[in-house]
């Protein structure tokens, strides 16, 4: 077995916790960054940022990321691992990557469901409060996402 073909596997994993994974662990005194800004634009806020999170919240909504992402990681195949991992790694967000990935219905339909699920879990590690705290910001979300198109 060659080198690159042993190195495969392990990098599926690695790049399906460090890509796919969204930054879910965020402290609350963390100050967001300004729309425009360097940091903004690299990464945007975390849904979960200012929710005073509790560290065991932390620690369980950033496990059921990373068993989501790696459930997300199943359903591709190699090649679209490589494709993912190759894309992300020259830079491309990884929303666009996974736009490019041509992926079947059947997998489009897996992802939905894999996401739909992880944020219903997330969703449970919420106190009601920060439940409506989270809506509200995804609709904010939605709203400027709307008026941008």
């Amino acid at each position: 077995m060659t080198t690159k073909m042993k190195l495969k596997p392990m990098l599926a994993a690695i790049i399906s916790l460090a890509v796919l994974s969204t930054p879910v662990v965020v402290k609350a005194d963390t100050p967001t960054s300004a729309p425009g800004s360097p940091t903004s634009e690299q990464s945007p806020p975390s849904p979960f940022a200012n929710l005073n999170l509790s560290q065991q919240q932390q620690q369980q909504i950033s496990q059921i990321q990373s068993d989501t992402d790696s459930k997300i990681q199943q359903v591709l195949t190699s090649n679209q691992q490589d494709q993912l991992a190759q894309q992300t790694q020259a830079g491309k967000k990884r929303w666009e990557a996974f736009k490019s990935l041509n992926l079947s219905q059947q997998q489009k339909q897996q992802i939905k469901q894999l996401r739909k699920s992880a944020k219903q879990q997330m969703a449970a590690v919420l106190t009601p409060e920060q439940r409506q705290e989270l809506h509200a910001k995804r609709h904010q979300h939605e709203q400027e996402q709307q008026t941008h198109q």
